[in-house]
């Protein structure tokens, strides 16, 4: 249980604030509807006015991209980048797979093109991309698969969070391309059975990362090449120029991910309507 739930979220602990929503709706369960109804009115109101507010910033939230990457091109030079191409390439490429994966999974669980899917996902995308925060992405994850897709909203409010605290894709794909690359970097040479030990250490080791920062994220390498004997320290530097955008992949790879894996469990609006229900709704609708 967390010590200030506020500061729980603030921080980006998932588990934590999950378990109170968990306990606080059971508790507004046991007192009576009238008051329970007026509670659930009033965060329902709070809830969309700050989406309301979030689709304002959308607006200006290209440029505000191109300032962090100006800066922090202006910071750390060209330089790394160009040391950092290959590992940059090959996470950017992971990424788009997870991404390019997400989508479909989504159109054709939504019966929708997917094109059409792509736009759909455009907000979302924006969100990540500046944010670069998985938490702070949840809310239009919801509202992308409740409102605009037409998902259960109970079954996605339920599954996002719990996902997104469990689904560490992007942590896994940092520490598995991180430690391959060192590899490649010191001329180490990795067996087939390394490999797959580098496959199951980063899966576990993604799993704790909730609510930590990329930096923190990025220190628990050297757990991964420790077990491979590999000398993370002197590499560490040329991760932290590029922190930037491997934290922008990362982010657009876990997020993408929950709403697919959402949208693969919860059932659409279709699944739920009764046949009776959509045969009536068909004759009622005027015909020409």
């Amino acid at each position: 249980m967390p010590n200030n739930v506020f500061n729980a979220l603030a921080s980006g602990q998932t588990i934590q604030v999950l378990l109170f929503c968990l306990l606080f709706g059971l508790a507004m369960g046991k007192i009576p509807q009238p008051s329970s109804m007026s509670l659930t009115q009033a965060l329902n109101a709070v809830y969309r006015a700050c989406t309301v507010l979030t689709n304002w910033f959308i607006w200006g939230l290209p440029f505000a991209t191109f300032i962090l990457i100006a800066d922090q091109t202006a910071s750390t030079g060209t330089k790394p980048l160009t040391l950092m191409g290959g590992y940059l390439l090959v996470m950017g490429l992971s990424c788009l797979i997870f991404v390019a994966g997400a989508f479909a999974i989504i159109a054709i669980r939504s019966r929708r093109s997917y094109w059409t899917t792509i736009k759909t996902c455009q907000p979302l995308l924006m969100v990540a991309i500046t944010t670069r925060s998985t938490v702070a992405s949840l809310p239009w994850v919801i509202n992308l698969l409740g409102e605009r897709l037409r998902f259960n909203l109970v079954v996605v409010e339920l599954l996002v969070p719990l996902q997104a605290a469990l689904l560490r894709t992007g942590p896994a794909l940092l520490y598995t391309s991180g430690a391959l690359f060192i590899a490649q970097l010191y001329g180490h040479q990795l067996a087939v059975s390394d490999l797959v030990l580098v496959g199951i250490i980063s899966a576990l080791l993604a799993l704790t990362t909730g609510g930590m920062g990329s930096l923190l994220i990025l220190s628990q390498m050297s757990i991964v090449c420790g077990y491979l004997k590999l000398p993370f320290e002197a590499a560490f530097v040329l991760f932290v120029a590029v922190d930037a955008a491997v934290d922008t992949f990362m982010t657009l790879a876990s997020v993408c991910t929950v709403a697919a894996s959402t949208a693969m469990i919860a059932p659409s609006h279709r699944e739920t309507t009764p046949p009776d229900a959509a045969s009536d709704q068909l004759e009622a609708e005027p015909v020409g």
